[in-house]
């Protein structure tokens, strides 16, 4: 099965391993690859500057940078 985590404001390093992360993303990265340990492909998209993409534990970390005209709304704030 496919998975997508889509998380909220938090900082997602390109390298969990080497960098220090929120709980909540932490959690989710966590979450992530257990589900990948069962047999799910497992991707994780977080909005970021810039557009990225790696590989940690079998989970794919995805960064994606905001379009200009797209409004999103988180809870009460904007991003």
């Amino acid at each position: 099965m496919k998975i997508l985590h889509i998380l909220g404001p938090g900082r997602l390093p390109k390298n969990p391993k080497e960098a220090a992360v929120s709980g909540i993303v932490r959690v989710g990265l966590e979450v992530a690859a257990r589900q990948v340990i069962l047999g799910h492909e497992v991707s994780i998209a977080v909005s970021d500057e810039d557009n990225w993409e790696t590989m940690w534990k079998g989970v794919n970390l995805i960064g994606l940078s905001p379009i200009k005209w797209a409004k999103f709304k988180f809870f009460l704030s904007r991003l």
